[in-house]
């Protein structure tokens, strides 16, 4: 794990750097060698030729995602986790294959597992997923977060089959509805959060960087494009460094185009 980080910090000023914050294998790794059917699967899901995926790779148990949570996080095979499907979203699945193959001779990490399907909720509205025998294979970049999975009691439900409560405890935005729990929202790089200004007025900053020792994270304060209504531009003001007590949440909205200019979508 030292060395995975080591190794992000020292590529900062290389082409290397984008590659390696997706994901770095870690752990003792081992040749692999992919089926047919696995080429064919990531050939269409990269769109290229089934000749540019080669034939042999490189696996671990394990895989460190630096851009997850504060600082980092390690996926393991076994571990249950939610990843983005391009068609259906939010995926639930078991991993159970840590790899990277070539593809045109640069490096791409996947993973693989087992998928589990949505099965209504409970009483409380709490999702309730079931195992399948579906294979999926996932590039790694869109693994999203750890989930937790509990059997749920056979006294629970008339059906015979295997379920389970789902428990998204990474799951960054939470519904806030009265009775809930409030959950501490601590920003993590590139997000788009409002911060409480002076006289109530609420703020718009892109985190850049943040100290959880410290509770501090560096941001760029945007302003409203005073040409386009909606849009947000960086502001011409220094880095600022901002106390986590002063976050009121993650603004709604996405990129226009990637940390430079921001769709607001707030009501």
């Amino acid at each position: 794990m030292q060395f995975a980080k080591k190794l992000l910090e020292t590529s900062k000023e290389t082409d290397y750097y984008e590659r390696l914050s997706v994901g770095i294998l870690v752990g003792g790794l081992k040749t692999l060698e992919l089926s047919d059917r696995d080429r064919q699967t990531i050939s269409i899901a990269c769109s290229v030729p089934d000749d540019s995926v080669a034939g042999i790779g490189w696996c671990s148990r394990s895989l460190w995602k630096p851009k997850h949570s504060f600082e980092g996080l390690l996926y393991r095979v076994g571990e249950h986790v939610i990843f983005a499907d391009p068609d259906e979203g939010d995926t639930v699945a078991t991993l159970e294959s840590l790899f990277s193959v070539k593809i045109d001779d640069v490096p791409v990490l996947f993973c693989k597992g087992k998928r589990f399907e949505y099965d209504g909720v409970t009483d409380l509205g709490l999702k309730v997923v079931s195992p399948t025998d579906t294979t999926v294979l996932f590039k790694a970049s869109v693994l999203s977060r750890k989930v937790m999975l509990c059997a749920r009691s056979k006294d629970d439900d008339d059906d015979e089959r295997q379920c389970f409560i789902l428990v998204d405890y990474m799951r960054r935005v939470f519904p806030v509805t009265e009775g809930t729990v409030v959950v501490p929202y601590y920003p993590v790089v590139n997000d788009m959060i409002k911060i409480k200004g002076d006289d109530g007025q609420v703020w718009k900053a892109r985190v850049l960087s943040f100290n959880l020792t410290r509770l501090t994270f560096n941001a760029k304060f945007f302003i409203e494009d005073v040409t386009q209504i909606g849009i947000w531009v960086p502001e011409r003001s220094p880095v600022q460094v901002i106390h986590f007590n002063s976050v009121l949440g993650i603004s709604k909205g996405h990129w226009q185009v990637e940390h430079s200019s921001w769709i607001d979508e707030e009501d």
